[in-house]
């Protein structure tokens, strides 16, 4: 029997919107205070709205993307930030390249 995998459907929507050239979406980055005082860095379930506001995101794009959102957040990191600009910034110019306008993320 031959093994295959499926695909989450947010990497065959990033695929498809690629042109075929395969791109890891971002990961959020959080902080989080222990309770013996020290702050560490993970991995965080979503981006906050703040977040995709600054990149100039709407949350009907992040949504057709697949990029997960995490509505209870606050903060505004700019390395979140700067990530979701260069994921803005590789979409927008596949679609140049294949001739879709930006707006139909």
């Amino acid at each position: 029997m031959a093994k295959f995998s499926l695909a989450p459907r947010h990497l065959e929507i990033f695929y498809h919107i690629l042109g075929g050239v395969f791109m890891s979406l971002p990961i959020p980055v959080v902080k989080r205070k222990l309770r013996d005082g020290r702050i560490i860095e993970r991995e965080g379930r979503g981006f906050s709205l703040n977040e995709l506001k600054e990149a100039g995101i709407t949350i009907d794009q992040a949504k057709r993307l697949g990029i997960y959102i995490d509505k209870r957040r606050r903060s505004c990191r700019r390395e979140n930030v700067e990530a979701l600009r260069m994921l803005l910034r590789a979409v927008s110019e596949a679609m140049a390249s294949s001739g879709e306008s930006h707006e139909q993320v």
